[in-house]
């Protein structure tokens, strides 16, 4: 079974690109709050999250795979709870969203790798 993407894929992959800019300390033409910062960050990681959920139920993943993944996602929401916490405790939060951009860049080559293996996205 192909995978179904489009413009959704499209989205989504700028989304994960998105944060990981506003991390690198990308500036726009406004300047982003670090609670502006978190929540594109959320954002990006739950459309990270749906797409790996859908090619998961296509049966995309092997079930070692799958584990990784899973475990991947969990990394990554218990990363974004310490960024948020640092945030509501006025501390740093330099290696939450350096641990988190590492998360979300091994999310997306499991995705790359998934499809690839799986004849490629659409």
């Amino acid at each position: 079974m192909r995978p179904r993407y489009g413009l959704t894929h499209l989205a989504l992959s700028l989304l994960v690109i998105f944060p990981l800019a506003l991390a690198a300390g990308c500036s726009g033409p406004m300047a982003w709050t670090p609670n502006a910062k978190l929540t594109a960050a959320r954002t990006s990681f739950n459309g990270t999250v749906n797409t790996l959920s859908d090619l998961r139920a296509q049966g995309m993943f092997t079930p070692e795979q799958a584990e990784v993944v899973t475990l991947s996602i969990k990394a990554g929401s218990e990363t974004l709870d310490r960024w948020q916490a640092a945030l509501e405790l006025g501390q740093t939060t330099t290696s939450a969203i350096e641990d988190f951009n590492a998360i979300l860049r091994e999310l997306v080559a499991q995705r790359i790798a998934a499809e690839r293996q799986n004849g490629g996205a659409q």
